[in-house]
């Protein structure tokens, strides 16, 4: 029987390369300082308004990507970690996007996975560039947006990637 925290299956991406995880990853790894755990994850939220591609970038730069959402359990902690650090009611990006045609949905760390959470009459493409996913923390649903919107993010990461967080000087 499939344990339900595994039938999300993750590839982190971190500047092109795919992680793998460390042989010695110890069983009682724990996510770094300021960073919220669930099974083998860890998130975070970045307040900074950012473009699609820049939050990207920024997640990136910790050793994740945007968030990927592979249930109902991974979608409530999300908005958790929003609203705990202060993003009420702020339209947060998350790592799903469109590419090649309209409709297919893709995550930026190329994790697989159905589970999806578009509010009613949402995607809807309204702008006609509708390409990004934000979500709204106080109800966890989600809805396209133009990707060159500036908003706040959450990262993920796999606690047992052998990318170090970088220190964040002052």
């Amino acid at each position: 029987m499939i344990n339900k925290f595994e039938k999300c299956q993750y590839q982190i991406w971190y500047r092109s390369t795919l992680l793998t995880k460390s042989n010695n990853c110890a069983a009682d790894k724990k996510c770094p300082d300021g960073w919220t755990q669930l099974n083998n994850h860890c998130y975070v939220y970045q307040s900074d308004n950012r473009t699609f591609v820049d939050a990207e970038q920024a997640c990136n730069d910790l050793g994740g990507n945007l968030a990927s959402i592979c249930d109902d359990l991974a979608n409530t902690l999300v908005t958790q970690v929003i609203l705990e650090a202060g993003g009420l009611g702020s339209l947060t990006w998350i790592g799903l996007h469109e590419a090649f045609e309209e409709g297919d949905f893709f995550w930026t760390d190329g994790s697989i996975s159905d589970f999806r959470n578009f509010a009613t009459g949402q995607p809807n493409d309204d702008s006609g560039n509708e390409e990004c996913v934000q979500i709204q923390p106080s109800d966890g649903l989600w809805s396209d947006a133009d990707c060159t919107d500036e908003i706040p993010s959450v990262c993920i990461r796999d606690i047992c990637s052998d990318v170090q967080t970088p220190v964040m000087l002052p």
